[in-house]
């Protein structure tokens, strides 16, 4: 297969690194990694908390990030640090991108600020499906409504099955994810807890539409 290809992943969680990584070590070049921005769990949650829910989830994202780090001894090395927590269970990653963020002053523009700051050679760039905030709510077949993602994994072992998700408020989709499904010519939708990290990347607004739209071949 063409190296050169525009692949377009879909995802988040831990399952979107695991593709993202075998992709740049088959060596294509130029990955567009489609992330949620709306984790509402563990040290996410607590930060998202602390600023009111006023601030985007980064955890997708450093981990997409981190993935498409053509360079296996580097990467581990951050990889490792991004991923530890105190005490207190805070995640390094996470206030680190958080200061990225505030840096660049979007999550959207951090990949060149990281790139130059760690040395990264990334084979491509991750897209926040969204660069507003907002949140998953679910509700279940005995009419039970919940609001953060967070609950995703509570009900996982429940009989009381999720029907419905949407967004709370209802946002755009981000122009760049748009860009990226429209020229990508292969889409990989990654595993993952399906209303957790599948489905949330297709309910903003214009998300669904672009899916349609494109010729990429697509895969699941």
């Amino acid at each position: 297969m063409n190296k050169n290809i525009r692949i377009c992943t879909i995802g988040g969680g831990t399952a979107m690194p695991i593709i993202n990584k075998s992709l740049v070590k088959s060596g294509f070049e130029h990955v567009d990694s489609i992330v949620t921005t709306f984790d509402s769990g563990g040290d996410t949650g607590r930060i998202r908390t602390d600023e009111r829910g006023q601030v985007l989830a980064f955890s997708d994202y450093w981990r997409s990030l981190i993935s498409l780090w053509d360079d296996g001894n580097q990467r581990e090395i951050w990889e490792e640090m991004l991923r530890y927590r105190d005490g207190r269970g805070r995640n390094f990653g996470n206030i680190f991108f958080q200061f990225l963020s505030e840096k660049k002053g979007n999550l959207g523009e951090v990949d060149e600020l990281f790139s130059r700051l760690t040395g990264a050679r990334l084979k491509g760039k991750v897209v926040p499906v969204t660069l507003e905030v907002a949140n998953v709510c679910q509700k279940t077949i005995s009419g039970k409504e919940y609001k953060g993602e967070n609950f995703v994994d509570e009900l996982r072992m429940s009989d009381d099955r999720i029907k419905k998700i949407w967004l709370e408020p209802k946002v755009k989709a981000n122009k760049k994810a748009i860009e990226a499904l429209d020229k990508a010519e292969v889409i990989i939708i990654g595993p993952g807890t399906t209303y957790g990290s599948v489905l949330p990347n297709f309910l903003p607004q214009g998300m669904v539409e672009a899916y349609k739209q494109t010729t990429a071949k697509k895969f699941l």
